[in-house]
């Protein structure tokens, strides 16, 4: 039996949808999300999951974590993953408190535009 993998998934998955188990998902307190590729979100939306990787060197994830605090942006969830094929680099998975459209939310995406390699939104939920 085959096993599933991630290292052959290219873009962003933030649901699977199997209908016999979306009952028990339900019931367990799961929160689906579904994935398109317009860029929608609602006006009352107040999570923001974002990706980005920076580069190896002293200080950078602090200079990342530097513009949330500055604007007052709280962090819910931070998680790493190593870059595949590259020593010593990760990918950072961050959850944020807010909306697209605050001020505070724009200023910290600059920011984060300056410091990092790569910047991806994944949603505003």
């Amino acid at each position: 039996q085959r096993e599933f993998s991630w290292d052959n998934i290219e873009g962003t998955v933030v649901a699977l949808y199997c209908p016999q188990y979306m009952k028990d998902l339900n019931a367990a307190g799961w929160h689906l999300h579904f994935v398109s590729k317009d860029k929608k979100y609602k006006a009352t939306a107040s999570h923001i999951s974002l990706c980005f990787e920076i580069p190896h060197e002293p200080g950078s994830l602090y200079r990342v974590l530097s513009n949330l605090m500055f604007n007052g942006i709280n962090m819910n969830r931070i998680e790493s993953r190593p870059i595949k094929g590259v020593n010593w680099q990760y990918r950072f998975f961050i959850d944020i408190d807010g909306n697209l459209n605050d001020e505070a939310v724009l200023n910290v995406l600059t920011g984060l535009q300056e410091e990092c390699v790569s910047l991806r939104v994944l949603g505003n939920y």
